[in-house]
């Protein structure tokens, strides 16, 4: 058996003659050595997560120096404090703001900013202290609370009503506005948002779902539009809202589904649910069949339209 044996550099270079003067030495020391590579891009991930450190140390610093000031005696540095924790966003924040919502120790400008800073910072845990604080004397310090509250979805449908009725006119003014809205509306807005545009499969699912939960048929014409959606789970889930909601102009777009045969089974069932039709389909019939059942499913709606608009 012959073995191969590669010439040497030498060999290599009398070989190429001339060329070797231009691309034999100079190209060999331009390549990369082995590993070389590797080697660049283990520094730049190293000085990535130095970097990394250094940005949360720096943040760490930032949240003490503003804890200082909190806690401080310059009520003034407080308030700039509370301010800075609120836009930051950072909850660790809310233990530290909650105490200074003590009526009995702190006046309306420290209640008006800690007020004002855990409403931005969602801290539901601060409820019952903004109870209490709807009934100050200080009218600024009643408003923040009840916008607070307001913000944080933590009045009642009681309240709401008792603000309405409140002598000053700014609070009367969020009651009135907040007791002629219904709750669910807000909601559904977020809700068709999320079902016509979220690009995540499991949240538009879940929009699906709740839109129906909230019994307004006013979505059902959302619910229709989502049966072409790209997700099976997200057109049975319309499927079935459509026939729980009992919404009738939704039908068409029941039977003009079937013909994709994406989520079949169950659309055929939200659609005999709400119709009382069964159009002979099959989700495991051929692509013919199928077209007749749809056919049959649109010859019945052009003569029974009317009774479901």
């Amino acid at each position: 058996m012959r073995r191969l044996v590669l010439p040497s550099t030498c060999v290599l270079l009398a070989l190429l003659g001339p060329a070797a003067a231009q691309v034999g030495v100079s190209t060999a020391e331009q390549l990369p050595q082995p590993g070389e590579a590797e080697a660049e891009r283990l520094d730049a991930d190293q000085r990535f997560l130095a970097a990394v450190r250094s940005a949360n140390t720096a943040y760490q610093l930032r949240l003490k120096l503003l804890h200082q000031q909190i806690t401080g005696s310059d009520p003034e540095a407080r308030i700039e404090a509370m301010s800075v924790l609120a836009r930051l966003d950072d909850h660790t924040a809310i233990a530290w703001i909650v105490p200074y919502l003590d009526a009995d120790i702190y006046g309306p400008r420290t209640l008006h900013a800690a007020i004002t800073s855990l409403a931005r910072l969602d801290a539901i845990s601060a409820t019952p202290h903004l109870r209490k604080l709807t009934e100050h004397e200080d009218l600024q310090v009643k408003t923040a609370a009840v916008n607070a509250l307001t913000a944080l979805d933590q009045l009642t449908a009681r309240e709401y009503r008792e603000e309405a009725s409140d002598a000053d006119p700014t609070l009367r003014a969020v009651g009135v506005v907040q007791s002629g809205i219904e709750r669910d509306q807000e909601a559904s807005k977020v809700l068709i948002a999320a079902l016509q545009r979220d690009p995540r499969d499991h949240i538009r699912r879940m929009a699906a779902i709740s839109l129906t939960k909230l019994g307004n048929r006013g979505a059902g014409e959302h619910l229709s539009r989502a049966l072409t959606d790209p997700d099976a789970l997200v057109r049975r889930y319309a499927a079935e809202g459509l026939a729980k909601l009992d919404y009738g102009p939704g039908v068409p777009y029941l039977i003009f589904a079937l013909e994709a045969n994406v989520a079949g089974e169950h659309i055929h069932r939200a659609l005999v649910d709400l119709t009382g039709q069964d159009f002979g389909y099959e989700p495991g019939a051929n692509a013919l069949e199928r077209k007749r059942a749809v056919d049959r499913g649109f010859d019945w709606w052009t003569d029974n339209r009317d009774r479901f608009q």
